[in-house]
C-alpha cells in the first residue's frame, strides 16, 4: 500500500465573477494497493475551498496505476 498527500495554495485566486482574488486551498489524499506486480488500483479523495466558503467542494476518483 503507498499514501500520497499534498496541500496547494494560492494566496491570489481569480474566481469567476469575483472582483477581488481570494484564496484557494487544496488537499487530496491518494491511497493505492499494489494488487499484481507493476499494476496497482488507486483512489483519490480531494477537497477545495476558495475564499471563506465562497466556493469549496470534494471530488472522488479512482484508477488503476502502472509502473515501469
Amino acid at each position: 500500500m503507498t499514501l500520497v498527500a499534498d496541500v496547494g495554495y494560492a494566496p491570489h485566486f481569480k474566481l469567476d465573477g469575483a472582483d477581488d482574488p481570494v484564496s484557494l486551498i487544496t488537499a487530496r489524499a491518494t491511497l493505492s494497493y499494489e494488487v499484481m506486480e507493476n499494476i496497482a488500483v488507486q483512489g483519490t479523495v480531494k477537497h477545495y475551498r476558495a475564499g471563506k466558503d465562497i466556493q469549496s467542494g470534494v471530488l472522488i476518483g479512482g484508477g488503476v496505476a502502472i509502473s515501469f
